[in-house]
């Protein structure tokens, strides 16, 4: 590679997650599809094409109607974007990097909605076998308190409130690094994730 190609290529950086987001959205379809494949909110998804436009110095997706269209410089980056996750996924699973140990302790209440966290929890156990969850499920002043006591690693619950229309949805985990208290992530079922 020549010197001149080679101070390009450092200087144009394509991240895996933004890659990633790219490939997604393009087998989905949609934005809001690719969020829901990777986890992410429909805006975070966004923030990534955008990021790795300006890296770029050229639009990759040009919206059309519901759906998406690839231009010429997305249909390009595609073919090298798949060889480069693929590249990448085969790495990190020949050094074994991805394989998740122990037990993670997890507290709901009791609502019509544990249909949708056993969902999670299955597809979170199929992804990492080796990892056990123990589950409890109480009331919600129940599960607070094993929260605080340090007995639950992480809890979903539903809490009205005299200002919400709706009753929402907490995850918290105890165990962030530096945290000695809660720390709530989320405010609707549909962002709790494994």
């Amino acid at each position: 590679m020549d010197e001149r190609r080679l101070a390009c290529c450092m200087t144009v950086r394509l991240d895996i997650d933004s890659l990633r987001a790219f490939r997604a959205i393009v087998e989905s379809g949609s934005f809001t599809s690719a969020g829901n494949r990777l986890y992410l909110t429909q805006s975070a998804v966004s923030w990534k094409i955008k990021r790795l436009e300006e890296r770029l110095g050229h639009p990759l997706l040009v919206r059309k109607g519901k759906g998406i269209e690839l231009t010429a410089m997305g249909e390009e980056l595609l073919r090298h974007a798949e060889r480069i996750l693929d590249a990448h996924d085969d790495a990190v699973a020949s050094l074994e990097l991805c394989e998740l140990t122990g037990t993670v302790r997890l507290g709901c209440n009791d609502e019509p909605e544990l249909a949708a966290i056993a969902a999670i929890i299955r597809g979170f156990r199929l992804d990492h076998p080796k990892v056990g969850v123990h589950t409890r499920i109480a009331l919600s002043s129940q599960v607070n308190s094993w929260l605080r006591a340090g007995e639950l690693d992480l809890a979903f619950c539903r809490w009205s409130t005299a200002t919400s229309k709706s009753p929402m949805w907490f995850c918290a985990r105890t165990s962030w690094p530096g945290s000695h208290r809660p720390t709530w992530c989320s405010t609707t079922p549909a962002t709790c994730r494994s």
